[in-house]
């Protein structure tokens, strides 16, 4: 038998596994000796950290601009639901008219404003991945065209 285990102190996370005929108590078995060594890891990982004396880092969280996404998404939402369709369009002629469409958009950005480009591209990809996962999860409809 051949077993992965990941877990925490607390419980499993994920099990892989591959076996020929093995019993179901030899699994149960091996992951709970696989849970055990896992919490004796867990606490010399516990011990190593507090050795270390590093608090831990404070991140910021990124304030997401609902206003500029809706503006973005009413701006250019429907020509982007159209050019991921790749019902309609072949694969690359999808990919290029969602470049163009971004492309537009940043020769569209103000001069004088650096930090408008990186804003536009992490809003822009924002909408690219929520309109393509709609499609997906919503409309039921698969990028290769698959039932």
């Amino acid at each position: 038998m051949s077993i992965t285990v990941v877990g925490t102190p607390d419980g499993i996370v994920m099990i892989e596994s591959g076996a020929k005929q093995v019993s179901e108590d030899s699994v149960v078995d091996a992951i709970e000796f696989a849970h055990t060594e896992i919490k004796k890891i867990c606490a010399g990982i516990t011990e190593l950290v507090a050795k270390a004396g590093k608090p831990k880092r404070e991140v910021k969280s990124v304030e997401f601009d609902q206003a500029y996404y809706d503006q973005l998404y009413a701006k250019v939402g429907d020509r982007l639901k159209d050019a991921l369709d790749t019902h309609k369009h072949p694969k690359f002629e999808s990919y290029a008219l969602v470049k163009q469409i971004k492309d537009e958009l940043k020769a569209a950005l103000p001069a004088d404003d650096a930090t408008a480009p990186a804003k536009l591209l992490k809003y822009y990809e924002s909408l690219r991945e929520n309109i393509f996962r709609d499609q997906v999860t919503k409309d039921r409809v698969r990028p290769d065209r698959r039932q």
